[in-house]
């Protein structure tokens, strides 16, 4: 007998023996088994009709209904909590650098604790918006280096 007719047997039996424990429970239910049974019917129905196509060489293909909300497909933004920032970043006095957001002259700023860039107090405030990332080396304000 080749492997996957033994596959098949192995999930008849299973279903037979699911079946039965199934129906054993059925019994002792005062009411409402009418549904349940039905259910298990169409769905023991629709694992056979599987059984039935793979026996026969056929291909199977399965489709599920998936329920999703209808903002599904909608970008989710990231960004940074007050907190997260106030704890991220520090108010500095900086000489000879360049903002990396607006690329104007920088003398004080923010600078971020974990990497240590600087910008503009209000070009970073204003890129924590959107996302939480240093714009220059991609790390994470939310986590500091002391976590």
């Amino acid at each position: 007998m080749s492997e996957e007719r033994t596959d098949v047997l192995d999930v008849l039996h299973s279903m037979l023996e699911a079946d039965r424990v199934f129906y054993n429970t059925m019994r002792l239910m005062p009411d409402g088994r009418e549904r349940l049974i039905a259910q298990h019917t169409a769905m023991n129905s629709a694992i056979l009709v599987l059984v039935s196509r793979f026996m026969s060489g056929n291909t199977i293909r399965l489709t599920m209904p998936i329920n999703l909300p209808e903002n599904w497909s909608e970008p989710v933004t990231v960004t940074p909590s007050q907190e997260q920032i106030a704890v991220g970043t520090e108010d500095v006095v900086v000489e000879d650098e360049t903002c990396a957001i607006c690329q104007e002259e920088l003398r004080e700023g923010t600078k971020l604790r974990n990497c240590s860039h600087s910008f503009h107090t209000g070009c970073i405030q204003q890129w924590f918006s959107h996302s939480c990332y240093c714009p220059v080396c991609r790390n994470d304000i939310r986590t500091t280096a002391t976590n």
